[in-house]
């Protein structure tokens, strides 16, 4: 709300807005793993992040900025593995 200078109305919107566009994302970014396309595993943590810190979901913006932070110093496959499944658990949990 802070971001938004406490304008509800965009809150609102913003918050609509990301649980459409990222409906499904838990489940993509675990399908793009296991094919094994980290690129495309890197642009989705980094839309989450920001979307995410703009709405006020931090645990799903820190774990995407985790996530990325691994792909980004090209960490291992067992290390990004466990980063993707922390972000499952966050949007999970946010989308409950």
């Amino acid at each position: 709300l802070h971001q938004l200078r406490g304008n509800r109305e965009k809150l609102a919107a913003f918050l609509l807005r990301f649980a459409e566009t990222h409906d499904g994302s838990a489940a993509r970014v675990a399908a793009d793993l296991e094919k094994g396309d980290i690129d495309a595993v890197g642009r989705l943590a980094h839309s989450l992040k920001g979307t995410a810190g703009t709405i006020g979901a931090e645990g799903v913006s820190s774990a995407a900025a985790d996530l990325l932070t691994a792909i980004r110093g090209q960490a291992g496959a067992a290390e990004i593995a466990a980063r993707t499944d922390t972000l499952r658990a966050a949007l999970t949990g946010f989308n409950e």
